[in-house]
């Protein structure tokens, strides 16, 4: 246990990390969750973290070896059964993963059945990047150029949250602009719309080259191993 231990902290997370691109983009939490599944019979996932977009993934894996299998084996290809349409349990998890050149279906299926493709690349994403994103990452502010929040919703929460070590943050509804987002104010004027929506073209852009320059990798990575 020890050696495993010391072996895993030898490979670094970008070694064991994966870019998965789900086609269709996977639209409830069970499907998400089949993915997962399929990933994890090459291996143990220890991180599966969605993307802006919603056929974007994230995945980390325990042991780099994991990663090298999934690359390899990509495409995979599996079938997914909502639960409500079997009385099977075992055929209701829906994962199946299978070739992506093979076509052959069982006679029968449901009508409802969904096919999923997951392509997976190599991933450089930096970790620590992304754990800078989350809004609850670094302190919380102690000065403010406005001065201190009392905002209704603030001294609401002062008035039932308890006071211990949690009460800072718990109080605070201000600084990630929670408050703010059934009321957004960036397009008030079509300028500003307009900007948006180039810079989130430009993102999608972006992430599209990214995802090419991703799979000729894998390409070449297969390449190497044969």
């Amino acid at each position: 246990m020890a050696q495993s231990g010391v072996r895993r902290a030898l490979e670094p997370a970008v070694l064991r990390s994966v870019f998965v691109k789900v086609s269709p983009a996977p639209r409830r939490l069970s499907e998400r969750r089949a993915i997962l599944r399929t990933l994890q019979r090459y291996g143990e996932i220890e991180v599966f973290q969605p993307l802006a977009d919603p056929g974007a993934f994230n995945a980390v894996a325990t042991k780099a070896l994991t990663v090298q299998h999934l690359v390899v084996n990509s495409p995979l290809q599996f079938d997914y059964v909502p639960e409500s349409t079997t009385t099977d349990h075992a055929s209701a998890t829906g994962e199946v993963p299978r070739d992506i050149h093979s076509l052959h279906k069982a006679t029968g299926e449901s009508d409802s059945r969904q096919s999923f493709v997951l392509r997976i690349f190599p991933s450089d994403t930096e970790h620590r990047f992304q754990i800078q994103k989350s809004p609850l990452y670094g302190p919380w502010p102690e000065n403010r150029p406005c001065g201190p929040v009392k905002s209704f919703i603030t001294e609401a929460l002062r008035q039932v949250v308890p006071n211990d070590m949690s009460a800072k943050g718990l109080r605070d509804w201000d600084t990630g602009g929670q408050a703010l987002k059934s009321i957004d104010k960036r397009y008030a004027d079509r300028a500003s719309l307009v900007e948006t929506i180039v810079k989130r073209k430009r993102a999608r852009q972006k992430e599209t080259k990214i995802a090419l320059e991703k799979r000729s990798r894998g390409n070449l990575l297969q390449t190497f191993k044969k």
